[in-house]
């Protein structure tokens, strides 16, 4: 179909608009990371939707005493109630952007509560994240799933929403096609968060995936990583959809020198705790906690 002059000029305005906002995005990621003793490339994990919007889950399952023992239901409801104060606290601090130092020993706490309530030798929540899972049942790998980050200490991450131009929205840890595990994370102007939603003005917003490739390792829960490579593309550009424009940049990362394969390099992280709706983990440099929740899909 061919574009009307007005049609066409806007679709090329936002388009260079779009080339902008990246050139700026990635300066100011370079800015952000400034400010950090750690590498600016890191796993990043997503949940909670943007800043301003709710976040739910659903509750685990109601287990009655008939099906567990006495003491069993009582863990099982310490688990329930530990999930909604995190997901409480996630609220109440900006997914831990905002949190106070009792807010953030206070998710500790809850985090030890739930912490190893999952794993033993015989259920490794860790196994099929190389991609080798294929049990008699059919089941799939715990961690396969798109999971949204609703909760983080971890100082990589929490630095990135000192970017003077860009807020921190979403952050995503996309697991549905193991081995590959993509970490996701979306930025937006910070003006969109200062000016009034009934303005009705036109929204933007940016998003960064690094690409990195799980394998198993000996202790159980934990799943190494490799870096594959990073990307940046804008999602919409003042209003216009730019899901599907090539205006992306991204690069490959190089591979560290005797690195095989992810069972062996340095990068991994540790799984604290996992069920149905809820993944927390541990990761190992330069440390930090992720609690996050099970979402169909990375929007």
């Amino acid at each position: 179909m061919m574009l009307t002059m007005p049609t066409a000029s806007v679709v090329i305005m936002s388009r260079a608009t779009a080339l902008l906002f990246i050139s700026i995005f990635i300066a100011n990621i370079c800015l952000s990371s400034a400010f950090s003793s750690t590498l600016p490339v890191r796993t990043f994990f997503r949940t909670s939707t943007e800043n301003s919007i709710p976040i739910t889950v659903a509750p685990s399952r109601m287990v009655a005493k008939e099906e567990l023992g006495e003491d069993e239901d009582v863990t099982e409801r310490a688990k329930r109630e530990a999930k909604l104060s995190l997901l409480s606290l996630a609220a109440s601090y900006d997914r831990g952007y905002g949190a106070t130092p009792d807010a953030r020993k206070r998710a500790k706490e809850l985090v030890d509560v739930l912490k190893g309530t999952t794993l033993d030798n015989s259920d490794d929540p860790a196994r099929g994240a190389d991609g080798a899972f294929s049990p008699a049942d059919g089941s799939s790998p715990p961690l396969r799933g798109i999971w949204r980050m609703v909760w983080t200490t971890a100082a990589d991450v929490l630095v990135l929403n000192v970017n003077p131009l860009f807020s921190v929205g979403a952050i995503y840890q996309d697991a549905s096609d193991l081995p590959v595990i993509v970490n996701i994370i979306d930025f937006i102007p910070r003006y969109q968060n200062l000016l009034p939603l009934n303005l009705g003005l036109p929204e933007s917003r940016i998003r960064a995936e690094v690409q990195t490739r799980g394998g198993r390792r000996p202790e159980v829960g934990r799943v190494g990583l490799s870096f594959e490579a990073v990307k940046v593309r804008p999602l919409e550009i003042l209003g216009v959809d730019a899901a599907s424009w090539p205006t992306t940049a991204g690069f490959d990362l190089p591979k560290l020198p005797g690195i095989a394969d992810p069972s062996s390099g340095p990068g991994y992280f540790d799984i604290l705790y996992l069920d149905d709706d809820m993944l927390i983990i541990s990761q190992n440099e330069p440390g930090g906690i992720f609690v996050s929740v099970r979402v169909p899909y990375a929007d």
